[in-house]
């Protein structure tokens, strides 16, 4: 439930699930994490199922202070989970606090410039503030009270032909920067602050079939579970209507690192091609490249440095081969093994009124192979059964 009116002055939102999890491991060995272990056997797994339950509830007052909106926000969680939690299953978490946002902007008419588009330049700047305390009766995990600010740009100018001109963001530029207290050294994961969710969430937690800190897939985009100090930068530079320069850098500011870093071009050739070329780093992100001689040379550092860091070569291309069909494909290059990580063909059908994606991976890093099936609703992609991340190659 979202932005539900309440008493003609309070916003209600409601998020909820119940479900029955068991994690298998198959018969598989899998190799041991932090350097260490050879294999971490499917013995070692508790494979039974178990019960998992989340209901969050916030309540907010939006308020209008002349140009700037204020929304105090009182949040209660209960969650129910019979394997991960202590003896009782189940803890209840408040967070109260405040949300706050302006915007003004900045008109010149004098810019002109063929070579980069430009025809006019409106420069709107938007910061945000949060600030929230958190509290919970579980006791093994300290909550941890959150404050973020983070400044939102957007450089406008006027493209298209001569009496067809229209209003597109040319640049885009985001920062910000979050602290907690109870700040842990979270070496495996870059963290992410979520505005419209800020306190701790909490989620099903996989031990193995989890990509944890591995090919582009370790971040907190699925679940903030925990988070660290740190800072986010993201932008992309819409060079033409057809091509963008995109990247991101999250440092955590904890240890003084930079947790990940992207930079990639995008482009839509035709309505029926488009690619994508980038580069990944992840810090301590490749679970599977032990390091016995950094362990017996620092051993009292062993527990902050476990993994060693990743370079990845990404790639990518979709194209329609008819009004049915759609085929993209995707390839990773692990630059520091200087071998090939994860391949992946993906195959989507038009049926009437629904879509259907087919996909096919192979991971050489695990040595292994996928395949997944996803549907969804012509115009419906939020109710897809399976994977949604391929629903925006049909948009």
């Amino acid at each position: 439930m979202a932005g539900q009116d309440l008493f003609e002055k309070f916003t209600y939102y409601h998020d909820g699930s119940i479900s029955r999890i068991r994690e298998r491991a198959g018969d598989r060995e899998v190799a041991g994490f932090g350097g260490r272990e050879d294999s971490v056997l499917p013995d070692m797994l508790d494979q039974s199922d178990y019960a998992l339950g989340v209901s969050r509830h916030e309540v907010g007052l939006p308020l209008q202070a002349g140009d700037f909106k204020l929304v105090p926000t009182v949040i209660g969680t209960f969650a129910y989970d019979d394997m991960n939690l202590d003896e009782n299953h189940h803890f209840v978490q408040g967070a109260g606090g405040m949300r706050a946002s302006t915007q003004f902007w900045h008109v010149d008419d004098t810019v002109r410039s063929r070579f980069w588009d430009l025809d006019r330049i409106r420069h709107v700047i938007i910061p945000e503030a949060s600030a929230f305390w958190v509290d919970s009766d579980w006791e093994e995990d300290p909550s941890q009270d959150v404050f973020n600010f983070a400044l939102r740009q957007r450089w406008q100018t006027m493209r298209g032909r001569e009496g067809q001109k229209r209003s597109v963001d040319f640049l885009r530029l985001d920062t910000s920067v979050t602290l907690v207290n109870h700040d842990v050294d979270d070496f495996a994961l870059p963290n992410r602050f979520y505005f419209s969710a800020p306190e701790t969430q909490y989620g099903k937690r996989p031990v193995l079939n989890s990509d944890l800190a591995n090919l582009d897939l370790a971040r907190r985009e699925q679940i903030n579970q925990t988070l660290s100090d740190h800072t986010q930068v993201d932008w992309t530079w819409q060079m033409s209507d057809t091509t963008a320069l995109v990247g991101d850098i999250n440092n955590n500011i904890h240890d003084g690192d930079i947790s990940q870093a992207d930079l990639a071009v995008a482009v839509q050739r035709t309505p029926r091609l488009s690619y994508y070329v980038g580069t990944l780093y992840l810090h301590n992100g490749d679970p599977f490249r032990k390091q016995y001689e950094y362990y017996q040379e620092h051993e009292e550092q062993a527990e902050s440095i476990r993994y060693a860091d990743s370079h990845f070569l990404t790639t990518g291309t979709s194209y329609q081969l008819n009004r049915i069909y759609i085929l993209s494909l995707a390839h990773q290059y692990d630059i520091d093994r200087t071998e090939d990580a994860y391949t992946q063909v993906v195959i989507i059908r038009k049926f009437s009124h629904w879509y259907g994606a087919f996909s096919f991976g192979v991971d050489s890093i695990r040595d292994s192979l996928s395949f997944s099936v996803s549907f969804w609703p012509e115009g419906t992609e939020q109710i897809a059964l399976g994977s949604r991340r391929y629903t925006r190659l049909t948009r």
